[in-house]
């Protein structure tokens, strides 16, 4: 990482104003902001915009903070919106799928997102709105950037539709069933992930408050994974009743599966795309829906995907039926009208 704070005002104001440098993470005081030079060529071939996929392959600099704010003030501003996610209910594919060279440009979970929920002092507005900033910048003219967040950046979905009036999101979920199989079938790094996952949401989701002190060294694995997908699909009813349908699409796994046209025409609408019904036609039928999302390169479909959800939910049935009773069970012991009004939700929500 190269240290910028003495650079020149043109090196400065390349980073600012260019989208292909995404802003990547904050020093622990705040004062200075790392980017990373990220052609927008070079977005095909990450899975992620995370430092796992950049692979010491990209230019990182370190800038002083209040400088890249200053100059990026100048920066062109396009309209930008937001994929939320609950894990493994095709939110990548989405992403890509909108994707659309001249009109729509998709960033696969950006790390400064992450460093911003997970940071131990918390992040702060003016971090939140620069980088809300620099991630609006087109890579078209007039063109609109949806930015695909990681799990742990649920945490900023109040923030980000606070500070970005214009900006919408879309909520996407899957049935816990599904998920609990997606886990299952890709073995003890998923586990792993589901428990480090939790602790995270249990800082700030609404619902660990209501369930009271879960002490996860005592659950399984598959427990923790329908409690974390329990705390994300509250959270985003809640901020769907908060900031309304003009603002908040919640979308079903299943819905953008098993209707995809459909579905990508009323995402387009939602968010003012204006992805014609060729563009959507063309989209649907090409590549995108026919190669696997995360790796890079193999081939795969929905109908693929809906078979090894099959298998993997006959092969781990008893554990994913153990978890699943179980959740009914923690649910219903919660306080008040609470029970009765989650209860309802996880029985239609539960599985299909």
């Amino acid at each position: 990482m190269r240290d910028f704070a003495d650079a020149t005002d043109a090196a400065c104001r390349a980073v600012a104003l260019s989208p292909e440098w995404l802003p990547h993470s904050f020093s622990d005081d705040g004062r200075r902001m790392a980017s990373i030079f990220v052609p927008r060529a070079g977005h095909d071939g990450l899975t992620f915009l995370t430092d796992q996929y950049f692979a010491n392959r990209f230019e990182v600099v370190l800038n002083d903070r209040a400088r890249i704010d200053a100059l990026a003030q100048e920066a062109a501003q396009g309209p930008l919106h937001f994929i939320f996610h609950t894990a493994f209910c095709g939110s990548t594919l989405l992403v890509k799928a909108l994707t659309v060279e001249g009109r729509v440009m998709g960033l696969k979970e950006p790390v400064i997102l992450n460093d911003l929920a997970l940071r131990n002092s918390g992040q702060t507005d003016d971090e939140l709105l620069l980088t809300l900033r620099l991630l609006a910048r087109p890579f078209d003219d007039g063109g609109a950037v949806i930015v695909k967040a990681a799990n742990v950046a649920n945490r900023l979905l109040d923030p980000t539709l606070r500070l970005a009036p214009t900006s919408r999101a879309i909520l996407m979920y899957s049935d816990l069933s599904s998920m609990l199989a997606a886990i299952a079938k890709q073995g003890l790094e998923r586990r792993i992930w589901v428990r480090q996952l939790f602790p995270a949401l249990s800082k700030w989701a609404p619902l660990g408050k209501v369930l009271g002190a879960i002490n996860a060294l005592e659950l399984a694995d598959l427990q923790l994974a329908a409690l974390t997908w329990l705390m994300q699909v509250h959270h985003f009813q809640e901020i769907a009743a908060t900031f309304g349908e003009e603002r908040v699409m919640l979308l079903d796994a299943a819905e953008f599966l098993g209707r995809p046209r459909q579905t990508l025409a009323a995402v387009s609408d939602f968010l003012e795309l204006g992805l014609d019904a060729a563009m959507i036609d063309s989209i649907a039928g090409g590549p995108v829906f026919r190669s696997h999302s995360k790796n890079i390169g193999a081939s795969y479909d929905i109908e693929q995907r809906n078979r090894d959800i099959a298998a993997a939910q006959q092969s781990h049935e008893p554990e994913i039926k153990a978890a699943m009773a179980w959740l009914q069970h923690v649910t219903a012991r919660a306080p008040g009208p609470f029970a009765g009004m989650l209860g309802a939700w996880i029985r239609e929500a539960m599985v299909r």
